[in-house]
């Protein structure tokens, strides 16, 4: 008995047929250790406290969805999905896992765990573009044919793919989740793409904070006709900071002066010092200190 993909997939592949031969449409328990990870699988972060997790939830539950497995020689299996569910049954010491084995080639084996990893959680921007290119490189596949498979527009997968022009240091920035992905595609084509993505992590810029930053920064001559409801409130985003070592001399003589928390810092437009008091009292200290006729 035979399962049929979807008319979207087989478009692209063919009839990929989904079957258990040996006994019905029903899992098959394979041993464990005859099953083996593949090369195909796009997701390359797995976290060990989320494998963790799924262990404890099977050894509550047990496993619930089989894997899929395609079979390399007698008895010796590749994943195709459920890989995580075979690392926590291993964790867990089963000896078996209830499989569903498939007939597809090393094409469909790409596009199936494609597919697999876009139906969970966290798959990695840098995988996801890396198995994209694989299959325009080497299956010929077509951004309309990728958009088809994972049921995303076509100016998305572009975007995906052009993560793959940034510098290996901000694609780990990406990878290692320190950089969003709507972020990320702020930075392709910047020449100083590596000190951007150093200060969306260094101040924790959203995605319409980069967007206004590189608007002010490609004009910087207007950054004075934006009001305070669309400036980011973030110290030194309008201009990219002049490191001026005189500003911090003159921060520091202000905050020994008040003795409250300050930054000064001085950008092509101008400078901006910031004072940063938590409470009224402070405030009150503050403002006592600028008018007094002794300070």
């Amino acid at each position: 008995m035979a399962k049929k993909l979807g008319r979207g997939l087989a478009a692209l592949l063919g009839d990929i047929s989904i079957s258990n031969d040996k006994s019905d449409s029903n899992p098959l328990l394979i041993e464990i250790d005859n099953i083996y990870p593949n090369n195909y699988n796009c997701r390359n972060n797995a976290n060990d406290n989320n494998i963790q997790e799924l262990a404890d939830s099977i050894s509550m539950h047990g496993i619930i969805q089989p894997i899929v497995i395609k079979e390399t020689e007698e008895n010796k299996y590749i994943i195709i999905s459920g890989e995580r569910r075979w690392k926590a049954a291993k964790l867990i010491g089963l000896t078996k896992i209830p499989s569903i084995i498939v007939n597809v080639d090393e094409k469909e084996c790409r596009v199936l765990s494609l597919i697999d990893n876009y139906n969970r959680l966290n798959i990695n921007p840098i995988d996801e573009a890396n198995t994209i290119k694989y299959l325009i490189d080497n299956y010929k596949c077509s951004i309309n044919d990728i958009s088809i498979i994972i049921c995303k527009k076509r100016h998305y997968i572009n975007s995906v793919l052009g993560l793959l022009t940034l510098s290996e240091e901000i694609q780990q920035f990406i990878k290692d989740g320190l950089i969003e992905f709507n972020n990320a595609v702020q930075l392709v084509g910047l020449e100083n793409a590596i000190e951007l993505a150093e200060l969306i992590i260094r101040e924790n810029l959203s995605p319409s904070q980069t967007e206004q930053y590189l608007r002010r920064l490609k004009n910087p001559i207007s950054n004075n006709k934006y009001d305070d409801s669309t400036k980011s409130n973030i110290v030194g985003t309008p201009i990219l900071p002049i490191r001026n070592e005189e500003s911090e001399e003159i921060a520091n003589r202000i905050e020994k002066a008040i003795n409250i928390p300050t930054k000064l810092v001085i950008t092509r437009s101008g400078g901006k010092l910031t004072i940063l008091c938590k409470t009224y009292e402070e405030l009150d200290k503050i403002v006592n200190k600028l008018i007094s006729n002794d300070g």
